[in-house]
């Protein structure tokens, strides 16, 4: 299942990260990066940072230890992530 999950994951932080890159699928945001979808705001190193995201779950993703260990540090950054944008933003 842990395995299923991070190929899942991998596949889609892979696309989104090159979707990012297409100028069909983003358009400009005021301030100076990029709406993916018209919704997501993205630029080029969100852009990488999902693709090696999406890589090193694929990688992950051949076997149960390493996923397991790719989701808790995932949960950990992504959640450190999260707590800083809204410090930041207060």
């Amino acid at each position: 299942m842990l395995q299923k999950a991070s190929m899942a994951f991998g596949v889609v932080f892979v696309l989104i990260g090159l979707l990012g890159f297409v100028p069909g699928v983003t358009i400009d945001a005021d301030n100076g990066n990029k709406l993916l979808l018209g919704i997501f705001e993205v630029n080029a190193v969100h852009n990488l940072v999902h693709i090696a995201s999406g890589v090193v779950a694929l990688i992950a993703a051949t076997s149960v230890s390493y996923a397991r260990l790719y989701f808790q540090v995932f949960g950990v950054v992504y959640g450190l992530d999260r707590k800083s944008t809204r410090l930041n933003s207060d």
